[in-house]
């Protein structure tokens, strides 16, 4: 095994994706890491090395989760550090990690997923980190609530999101999107949408409840504060659509018969020159007639970007704490840790 402190060689499972591109990119400017980008189709891991072919400190294997485990640990013990960036059902591979001592850090944004990882701690002696929740929606998120938390009296979060219909997500993301806004038009939770001020640039938009991972797991975790996640896009014709969609009886459910490729189809149809996104977090005091008392806004371009670099400064705070456990990031990390890395990377704070 190598050395835990001094040699941070990380594996980088999915790692020719756009979040794994991105989190290697931030990474490789780190004195002493060397990245592996794993995946199961070898012509990706060509391509993806083009973009680091005069760095010696990259390279690529083939890896796939759903393979035998039984021969995972050979390749596992040639690293200190496994960051997983595809969505996962399944905790075979965070569970070998855990086994052999290996840090281990997940993007996956399913909250089912994360109460089983949770539920490990029980049935394992960690003596390695295992951190979850280290993007955008969930990561900074949790992080922007749990610094409200702690700075004000607050017993209700507000999280809102806004993103850019200008963001290249892929038909995968966005068919998800869909699927969770008509669900949850479909629980008729239309009383719980509201208008929401992003800040001057972008102005008031309609936010809807959605199923973001992050209210959950700082539910848990924050057990006498209430947290709710709603999304907001930056076209207002779409905003309007979704709304329809709340409002008319049985719509949703219509919708969701029909094919719902076809409606990512119309959606990319929607797409803007915009990759903004921002993330507006309101915490309230219901005992004094739900009187705001905190408030913190982000405001940055490129989701990818900074879920790239929400994972690369998870990945080097995890080797730089050496801490046994398994943490959501807001449990692991405060929000003054990476401000100044955020700001650099062009993202705007108001208060």
């Amino acid at each position: 095994m190598i050395d835990s402190v001094k040699d941070p060689r990380v594996l980088i499972v999915g790692g020719y994706g756009k979040v794994g591109l991105a989190i290697t990119e931030y990474l490789v400017g780190c004195t002493g890491y060397r990245i592996t980008l794993a995946g199961r189709h070898p012509e990706k891991g060509v391509a993806a090395l083009r973009r680091f072919q005069s760095l010696a400190v990259v390279d690529s294997i083939l890896f796939d989760v759903n393979s035998d485990k039984s021969d995972w640990d050979d390749t596992l013990k040639m690293f200190n550090i496994v960051i997983t960036c595809i969505d996962t059902d399944q905790t075979n591979l965070v569970e070998a990690c855990i086994k052999l001592g290996i840090h281990y850090l997940d993007v996956t944004a399913n909250d089912v997923y994360h109460q089983q990882v949770e539920k490990l701690a029980a049935r394992y002696d960690v003596r390695s980190t295992v951190l979850m929740s280290i993007g955008l929606a969930p990561g900074l998120t949790n992080l922007l609530a749990a610094d409200v938390v702690r700075s004000s009296s607050a017993d209700c979060v507000d999280i809102s999101i806004l993103l850019g219909s200008g963001e290249n997500h892929g038909r995968a993301a966005i068919h998800w999107t869909i699927k969770e806004l008509l669900n949850s038009a479909i629980q008729k939770r239309k009383n719980r949408i509201r208008k929401k001020f992003f800040g001057a640039e972008l102005g008031t938009r309609m936010a809807f409840p959605f199923n973001f991972s992050d209210q959950y797991s700082l539910q848990r975790t924050q057990k006498n504060v209430m947290f709710q996640t709603r999304l907001s896009l930056d076209r207002s014709l779409l905003n309007f659509s979704i709304l329809s969609i709340y409002k008319i009886p049985y719509l949703a459910k219509l919708l969701k018969l029909l094919s719902i490729d076809s409606l990512v189809d119309m959606l990319l149809l929607f797409k803007s020159e915009s990759d903004v996104f921002s993330v507006l977090v309101e915490g309230f005091q219901k005992s004094a007639s739900s009187k705001r008392v905190g408030i913190k806004v982000l405001r940055g371009y490129g989701e990818g970007k900074i879920t790239g670099l929400v994972g690369a400064l998870a990945c080097m705070k995890v080797h730089e704490k050496q801490k046994n456990g398994i943490f959501h990031i807001h449990e692991f990390i405060k929000l003054e840790e990476i401000q100044a890395d955020l700001l650099k990377a062009g993202c705007v704070f108001q208060e």
